[in-house]
């Protein structure tokens, strides 16, 4: 289902999960990144300056907590943050409980974990 497509509607989707704890797949060209990440807060910046720089996205989600890259190697999350840069144009959609967010850039999935398994 499309979402409202503003930001506050997906950190709002992602703190009305009961547990927090995700799992993220980030997708950009031909590199795939996975993250678990139990979520303790969620925070959006706004950067009007960043329609100056190509690189930087005027609007972003950084999601805070405990977390790390999963599969052949674990690494801690720097720092204990994730950055979604929404790079415009974008668009959310949640469907069966997962939230899709796709951006010129890239694509992320992020699905609830039923129970925390950071370990």
């Amino acid at each position: 289902m499309e979402m409202e497509s503003s930001i506050e509607s997906i950190s709002d989707w992602i703190q009305s999960n009961p547990n927090h704890t995700f799992i993220i797949r980030k997708q950009e060209l031909h590199n795939v990144d996975e993250i678990r990440i139990k979520i303790d807060h969620v925070e959006v910046t706004h950067n009007p300056h960043a329609k100056l720089d190509d690189y930087m996205a005027e609007n972003a989600l950084l999601l805070q907590g405990e977390g790390e890259f999963i599969g052949e190697t674990k690494a801690a999350l720097p720092q204990g943050t994730y950055e979604i840069a929404l790079t415009e144009p974008w668009t959310a959609n949640s469907e069966a409980g997962t939230l899709r967010i796709a951006t010129d850039r890239a694509s992320y999935i992020l699905t609830p974990e039923p129970a925390s398994s950071l370990h």
